[in-house]
């Protein structure tokens, strides 16, 4: 892809993919202005889609929606938000630009790419000298592309290996070893799933997180349990009252059973 062509994409996904961060210039050119900000408010964004970040987590809505102490809103009141003071905060917008000019391209590129990972693209408008909401790890991968200004970045190792959200949250450590990182206009760092980062910038910038999110293993077997139950009336059984001396099916029928998904996952994964 366009995208990696400064990069040994075989070196890349060999020694960095899901392993380690990695920094690279972009193949591509991406532009974005702080006005386009104001222009998606204007546009009829609404809250969660556009949140407001300041170091220790995210500003309370109601300082720039039309909620009110009664009631919540997820309109944004352009009035309120034209009367924030952002500086030290961030505006992260959540899809905005994805049919915008250079961003909608890159999306396509990463899309045709990545037929199977589902791409999300938030921008991230940071002003001042301001700092991410709190240390965290994200459970996808991560190209987080400059497009202005200039951003620190720290980022430690993996704490959970293939997290999944909803599923399991590890706590961060106190005391983490992390490596450092600038990015300019077209640098791009590859931040790996569960891999703990933060960021800070020094004055006015902007960045894209253009996330990877791919199929899960145990959902691609939930799957094929599916598919083969809509053929297979044994696994729409259900179990027999506890207080019988006998069960709808026995380990023998399991077998089967757990052959015939085997069999499904190989026919549809591998062959």
């Amino acid at each position: 892809m366009v995208y990696f062509r400064n990069i040994d994409n075989e070196y890349f996904f060999r020694n960095f993919w899901n392993k380690k961060p990695f920094q690279f210039r972009a193949g591509v050119h991406a532009e974005l202005e702080l006005s386009h900000l104001h222009n998606v408010v204007q546009s009829g964004i609404d809250y969660p889609n556009l949140r407001v970040l300041e170091r220790g987590g995210a500003l309370n809505p109601l300082f720039y929606t039309k909620s009110s102490t009664k009631e919540l809103s997820h309109e944004i009141d352009f009035d309120k938000f034209n009367g924030l003071d952002l500086n030290g905060k961030t505006v992260k917008l959540q899809g905005a630009f994805e049919n915008f000019g250079d961003i909608g391209h890159l999306k396509n590129l990463f899309c045709k790419f990545f037929p199977d990972f589902k791409v999300s693209l938030n921008s991230y408008f940071s002003f001042g000298q301001s700092k991410g909401a709190t240390p965290h790890y994200d459970f996808y991968h991560i190209f987080a592309h400059q497009i202005a200004g200039k951003k620190s970045w720290k980022i430690g190792p993996i704490i959970d290996t293939n997290p999944v959200y909803g599923l399991c949250q590890n706590s961060i450590p106190d005391s983490l070893e992390y490596e450092y990182f600038e990015t300019v206009p077209g640098d791009v760092i590859y931040i790996p799933p569960g891999a703990v980062h933060d960021v800070s910038a020094d004055s006015n910038s902007i960045h894209l997180a253009i996330g990877l999110n791919g199929q899960r293993v145990y959902e691609c077997i939930q799957q094929c349990i599916k598919d083969i139950t809509i053929l297979n009336s044994s696994l729409r059984a259900d179990f027999s009252p506890s207080f019988l001396s006998y069960e709808a099916l026995n380990i023998q029928d399991f077998d089967k059973l757990f052959s015939l998904v085997k069999n499904e996952f190989i026919k549809k994964y591998y062959e």
